[in-house]
């Protein structure tokens, strides 16, 4: 063991030598981040489900303007066909809105 400053022998041997294990010097360099495998596969699930559900509000969005487009065609069948749009809506755009609120909870944890 050296007895010269920390600062002349650079901060990793100081690390190596006291035994510490930070995050820049864990068992796991070579790793993109140190957190959990865990909440990177719930982020990556979370934007996943983000897009997909994001996608499909999307076009019951541009279904039920499509429908409201034909109301001179259709009349009072238009608000009936758009019943079952909205409800569907209802029912994705909460999944859209919950799984974008975890992929920000999840977002600050994996940035390095």
């Amino acid at each position: 063991m050296s007895r010269r400053p920390p600062e002349v022998l650079g901060e990793d041997s100081v690390r190596r030598r006291r035994g510490r294990f930070t995050a820049f010097g864990s068992p796991t360099r070579g790793h993109r981040n140190h957190f959990p495998m865990s909440s990177l596969i719930a982020y990556r699930a979370c934007f996943v489900l983000l897009l997909v559900s994001g996608r499909v509000a999307a076009r019951l969005a541009a279904d039920f303007r499509v429908l409201a487009e034909h109301r001179e065609r259709f009349g009072l069948l238009t608000v009936l066909l758009q019943l079952p749009v909205v409800v569907c809506w209802l029912l994705v755009r909460p999944i859209s809105l919950a799984a974008y609120s975890g992929c920000r909870a999840f977002a600050p944890r994996l940035q390095s």
